[in-house]
């Protein structure tokens, strides 16, 4: 086991940054397996400057505690307590405070003497200027001035030193420094009182309270941009984004770390981003991945547990959340509705079977969801299932007829449209709408493109024939999943007036009893936002309104209701709640876990935790309370920049969205990690990890 004299000298100099942590371990055991002093070492080897060696050793000599019986020293650690810890020589008794020099003060040496030297050095090491044979001074030991003394200045006052009489000798040698940024965790100095809610002002500005610390957090900005570029790098994702995240991505974890450790030791300062090491890097990695894998783990066999009461319901959910256009589609068209207003009476729509369509006497939702552009190569067919304007546009039908399932009661018709004269897209898209006396001819005809199955041998599926092409959701070919859906079709390629310039979908519109376009959204729509638009219409109000929870029924399958009893699904949603706090409660202690033992162990120390979140209630509320509202502010502010520039073009969008959320991001990231160092801070004494 290392020596407290090497642990304490490894803490200090990793405190001051003078070498990566890393290769202050690596010394730390080499110098542990030759016995010999750390600060020896690392001055035999070159490592550090003599003087830096000198400046640590002074500085942990205050950490000293002489032993009553053996007189051996043994140096204060993280957690020790005065009184409380036992000589690491014989087990016996430590003397308060640090040893005091014996006898009467030494006289200040000549300016040309040998410098004093430092215990435990040997002639290696005082080859290079330092001495092992006096003791180490403490703080009110006189220093040497080698400057030219002044023969006009005035002489000191009586019994202030020099020639006015013998130096005063203070009440206690012994002084913290007065900077809480150079103050170790394990000194002596009182903490403050108060709980972390006092300080959550100070919490939320850290970040930014001086131009180099916006600047550090601009730099680390700039880094996760990067990072972020590189693992959605597109064909490179996969190989440049992994080595982006274990390189940059852990270095900026690096960083948040220090930051941790500042708030740690009670400092007030953004620290500078760490050297990049190699070692520190994979070491860091290791650590963070534990301390991930410890969080999630249990919310990962917590959430099995949940979706075995009721694993039906769980899909429905799930399947509900995937099988829709999403949230934000509407705003890519913005307030333009350039066909509002318009009358679709001679708009000539035609049902599978040939009948001509009647918009007029009820409320109608008319989805254009695509057009065949008698492109048989089945290229038009693949471009228009990418993302075109909005993600999972193919899955814009399920929306409509879950607002069709909505509005049953209220007697709204909701239609999907296809330009598709030859029925190919309604073929290879939808069979089942497909007139029964046509099938034959039509799926011998169109049914040998997209996923043909001799394409692919004798060894293809036999179920890849019972598949729709991409975008269709993979139904099986006669099954109807819509209860409310009606299918339209057009005569020509286009689709009629006053939609025939119409070249990007899907499109919905939602027409007035007397067949008027009275709302249009040029992008897709998502179910709660059209059901609540068409509510609105119907009372008379404008059609722009909030989105609005359907009922519950529309989510059933046809012709079921979701399995699985109600307490079942009461149990999956209570124990699903019950995981997603547990990762959120416990990551914060997990974190701090890993900073203060800097070991990916330690995260895994659940007892331990738990132990602490109950000893410090109050103020880890208060940690979570006052770090989720900075990450909840940060997030805020890039939603409203997301809306506001939402029609902006994409450079734009860059300078003022993109890295502005990304800085935002970072600096919250910034503040909760410093908030983390300060809650240990405070509450170190009921913590008793170290």
């Amino acid at each position: 086991m290392a020596s407290s004299a090497n642990q304490s000298f490894l803490i200090i100099a990793s405190k001051r940054q003078l070498l990566p942590r890393a290769r202050l371990e690596r010394y730390a055991r080499e110098a542990d397996e030759q016995g010999l002093d750390l600060a020896e070492y690392l001055a035999r080897e070159g490592a550090l400057d003599p003087e830096e060696v000198v400046t640590i050793v002074r500085a942990r000599a205050r950490h000293g505690r002489a032993c009553v019986s053996c007189e051996q020293l043994t140096y204060m650690l993280p957690g020790n307590k005065p009184g409380e810890t036992p000589c690491e020589h014989c087990g016996g008794e430590l003397k308060a405070g640090p040893p005091r020099p014996q006898g009467a003060r030494p006289r200040i040496a000549a300016a040309d003497a040998p410098p004093p030297a430092i215990p435990g050095m040997s002639a290696v090491v005082r080859e290079e200027g330092l001495d092992d044979r006096t003791p180490v001074p403490d703080d009110a030991t006189p220093i040497p001035d080698d400057r030219t003394p002044n023969p006009d200045a005035p002489a000191p006052a009586p019994g202030h030193g020099a020639f006015g009489g013998a130096p005063r000798q203070p009440d206690d040698p012994y002084r913290a420094p007065a900077d809480a940024a150079e103050q170790p965790t394990w000194s002596d100095a009182p903490r403050p009182s108060h709980s972390l809610w006092a300080e959550a002002g100070a919490l939320v500005l850290f970040p930014i309270k001086t131009p180099q610390a916006v600047a550090l957090v601009t730099l680390g900005a700039v880094f996760s941009v990067i990072v972020q570029g590189l693992a959605g790098g597109g064909g490179i994702g996969v190989g440049a984004g992994c080595c982006g995240l274990v390189s940059l991505g852990i270095y900026i974890w690096m960083f948040l770390i220090d930051v941790t450790r500042v708030g740690v030791n009670g400092g007030t300062e953004v620290p500078s981003f760490p050297d990049f090491d190699f070692e520190a890097v994979i070491g860091t990695f290791a650590r963070v991945l534990s301390l991930h894998l410890a969080c999630y783990i249990p919310v990962g066999v917590i959430f099995c547990v949940a979706v075995s009461f009721a694993p039906d319901a769980f899909a429905f959910f799930a399947s509900r959340e995937s099988n829709t256009i999403g949230p934000y589609a509407h705003l890519s068209s913005g307030d333009k509705q350039p066909l509002k207003g318009r009358s679709t009476e001679e708009s000539l729509f035609l049902t599978p079977d040939g009948e001509a369509m009647n918009f007029a006497g009820r409320w109608t939702v008319l989805g254009l969801l695509q057009m065949d552009s008698a492109d048989d190569t089945d290229m038009d067919m693949l471009f228009s299932d990418m993302p075109t304007g909005t993600i999972s546009h193919g899955f814009q039908i399920y929306d409509l007829d879950r607002v069709g399932r909505a509005l049953r009661d209220k007697q709204v018709r909701v239609i999907a449209a296809y330009a598709d004269p030859r029925k190919r897209i309604l073929t290879t898209r939808w069979p089942f709408a497909v007139p029964e006396d046509e099938r034959e001819e039509l799926f011998e005809r169109w049914r040998g493109g997209g996923l043909d199955p001799e394409a692919f041998g004798e060894g293809a599926p036999e179920e890849l024939d019972d598949l729709d092409m991409l975008g269709g959701g993979l139904v099986g070919a006669l099954e109807n999943p819509f209860l409310t859906l009606e299918f339209a079709i057009t005569d020509e390629h286009t689709f009629p007036a006053p939609f025939a310039e119409l070249r990007r979908f899907p499109a919905v519109y939602v027409l007035d009893p007397q067949g008027v376009i009275v709302r249009e959204y040029s992008t897709g729509v998502y179910d709660e936002k059209l059901y609540a638009d068409i509510l609105s219409l119907m009372r008379g109000g404008d059609g722009d309104s909030y989105a609005q929870s359907l009922p519950g029924h529309v989510y059933a399958r046809p012709g079921e209701a979701p399995r699985g009893s109600p307490g079942a699904v009461f149990l999956m949603v209570g124990l699903l709640g019950i995981a997603i706090l547990f990762g959120l409660v416990y990551f914060p202690m997990a974190y701090l876990l890993m900073v203060v033992y800097d070991s990916p162990g330690t995260p895994w120390l659940y007892p331990t935790a738990f132990k602490a979140m109950a000893n410090t209630a109050g103020d880890y509320v208060g940690l979570l309370v006052i770090g989720g509202g900075i990450l909840l502010l940060g997030g805020l502010a890039k939603t409203v920049l997301g809306l506001v520039f939402v029609s902006a073009p994409a450079l734009l969008q860059l300078i003022l969205v993109n890295l502005p959320s990304n800085w935002l991001a970072f600096y919250s990231q910034v503040a909760v990690c410093y908030a983390a160092g300060r809650f240990y801070y405070l509450n170190q004494d009921r913590l008793a990890w170290l």
